[in-house]
């Protein structure tokens, strides 16, 4: 495009040395001020005018040379260049010469190919982007919209695989007006992102949301995700209800941990893992002859228990597994009757057991583990 340019100002060169002379007359015999100015601006911008015209007409129009031509009229008379709204012009020019950003072969593929694409939209930056009224959208916001924009609507992209689409966003994201890209956020990649919640599902989805939701949380922010989280947590309900920790996958649920804003991650604990884990206390039966193998569920629980804050998960303890556990200890004391050290030992394995095979030491099933001994 910088060749473009150079050749089209070449062009241009010998005819603007036989219009200098009789321009510089016409100043001559006017007034000197404003009005001088003016008339010859008017003059100048009716020759660019009529030259654009006729490369157009003619075919021969590039958009290295249409930028040659614009950028010497704001240069030279940047307040005519407002007057007459030359950006706008400039817009409406370039629109169709921007090649790139057109579909290939009958296909939207911008999104597979942003590299060069925002460089050659920056070129036309500086021609389109002046003091327009409050009201007034830019000749380049104007550009990006019904250029840009609508082919990234049109470009496929997976929200499985969101690495073009990210790859745009991160490539465009000084070129594009914050209205283009609200609008690209909101309406190109939430829609995608709420279909694929409301239609995901633990039993055969593959992808983890680490993978294709968490990527947009910068960009989209915890707030507009919203109702991803809440189609997600209306499926895990579904999915988990009536059933225990051996029933449910525990990968499919720790997976939203890190994904879920704050609270809708705490609610979701509050009304569906505790039930899981609760539920899976309730049915556990324990004897003084429980061992940690594969029958006892306990270590599973824990495993679950990681998940859920302490405040919820010690009163669960207390009045599902506590009781329990003081009660197998009361029966292995007094009907086993075991002698001091062998009771020591008995009590000692559990205790290691539950929290080397479940447990983080700050976690609070430790802590229980440890409560429950003495």
């Amino acid at each position: 495009m910088r060749e473009e340019g150079t050749a089209y100002a070449a062009a241009r060169a010998q005819p603007q040395k036989m219009l200098r002379g009789s321009a510089r007359m016409a100043r001559l015999s006017s007034h000197d001020g404003d009005g001088s100015r003016l008339v010859w601006a008017e003059e100048e911008i009716t020759r660019a005018m009529a030259v654009v015209r006729r490369e157009t007409s003619s075919g021969t129009l590039t958009l290295g040379g249409l930028i040659c031509e614009f950028e010497q009229l704001k240069e030279k008379f940047p307040e005519a260049y407002g007057t007459y709204r030359l950006a706008y012009t400039a817009g409406r020019l370039a629109a169709p010469r921007l090649h790139p950003l057109r579909p290939k072969h009958g296909r939207w593929d911008l999104l597979q190919r942003p590299a060069g694409a925002p460089a050659l939209v920056q070129s036309l930056r500086n021609i389109l982007e002046e003091d327009a009224p409050e009201s007034a959208m830019s000749a380049y916001t104007l550009l990006i919209n019904d250029v840009v924009l609508p082919s990234v609507r049109a470009s496929p992209w997976n929200v499985t695989n969101p690495e073009q689409m990210l790859r745009f966003v991160e490539t465009w994201k000084d070129n594009l007006p914050p209205s283009a890209m609200r609008f690209i956020l909101q309406e190109v990649v939430m829609p995608e992102l709420v279909a694929a919640a409301e239609s995901w599902s633990p039993v055969w989805w593959t992808e983890p949301g680490s993978v294709w939701v968490s990527p947009s949380i910068p960009h989209l922010g915890l707030g507009r995700l919203h109702g991803v989280y809440v189609a997600i947590t209306t499926e895990l309900r579904r999915w988990m209800k009536g059933r225990d920790v051996t029933q449910c996958a525990y990968s499919e649920v720790s997976q939203w941990k890190d994904v879920f804003d704050p609270a809708t991650w705490d609610e979701f604990v509050q009304r569906q893992v505790l039930p899981v884990v609760s539920r899976s206390l309730q049915d556990l039966s324990i004897s003084p002859a429980m061992t940690w193998g594969r029958g006892n569920t306990f270590p599973l629980v824990m495993r679950w228990a990681l998940l859920v804050p302490a405040r919820y998960m010690v009163p669960v303890l207390e009045s599902k597994f506590f009781a329990k556990w003081r009660y197998a200890v009361y029966r292995f004391v007094t009907e086993v009757r075991p002698l001091p050290r062998e009771a020591a030992v008995w009590g000692m394995n559990r205790g290691r057991g539950s929290s080397r095979r479940s447990c983080s030491p700050t976690s609070a099933c430790s802590s229980s583990s440890r409560l429950a001994l003495t």
